[in-house]
């Protein structure tokens, strides 16, 4: 009963032992606990595991004074629940196994998930530091647009200016072709020229 025990739930005479002499230290009636408390740990265990066979009914009777027919009934639910675990042992040992990576996963994600949440807390502190930097940007850009603006127009009037002079120049050059080409000029050359 005992190996059944500790193949189905892990719990043994070794590793219960210490258990039960901790609580014991603080008893005075030691000796005579030790033996009651390894049934009762025994019980415990194999209640909890016929429970989950669905052998809800287990009593501390059926362990101290057992009766055959209820003997029979729950070694059978405990040999096929140990069958049961050795059927299905490499699929709980591979769905261990991806539990595993999972959980390593999950760990590696939440390491990441911090880190980016840092990174993205240093990037809003950088954020606001370069807050008045990026004001004053907008503003010099905002004083060099007004000036380009300004200076837009007053190439337009310059530009309107310079077209007004241009025909100015043509209009002269015109007047001026046309009077060294007039009778009258020539006289007057003549006489400026001679004096």
């Amino acid at each position: 009963m005992e190996q059944m025990l500790d193949q189905l739930t892990g719990i043994n005479n070794l590793n219960a032992t210490p258990v039960i002499t901790a609580i014991l230290q603080e008893n005075e009636n030691r000796d005579t606990l030790s033996d009651s408390m390894k049934v009762l740990v025994c019980f415990r265990a194999l209640r909890n595991v016929l429970n989950k066979a669905n052998f809800i009914d287990f009593k501390l009777t059926d362990l101290l004074n057992p009766e055959t027919e209820r003997l029979k009934r729950m070694l059978s639910v405990m040999i096929n629940l140990r069958k049961y675990q050795d059927e299905r042992k490499p699929e709980v040992e591979q769905f261990s196994v991806e539990g595993e990576h999972l959980q390593q996963r999950m760990e590696e994600l939440y390491a990441e998930n911090d880190e980016l949440g840092a990174r993205l807390e240093e990037l809003r502190e950088k954020r606001e530091g370069e807050k008045g930097k990026v004001e004053k940007v907008m503003q010099d850009y905002e004083v060099a647009r007004s000036e380009l603006k300004r200076l837009h127009e007053m190439q337009g009037s310059l530009s309107m200016d310079n077209d007004k002079l241009k025909t100015q120049k043509i209009d002269l050059k015109k007047k001026l072709v046309s009077w060294f080409k007039s009778p009258f000029s020539f006289y007057y050359h003549t006489i400026f020229l001679s004096w």
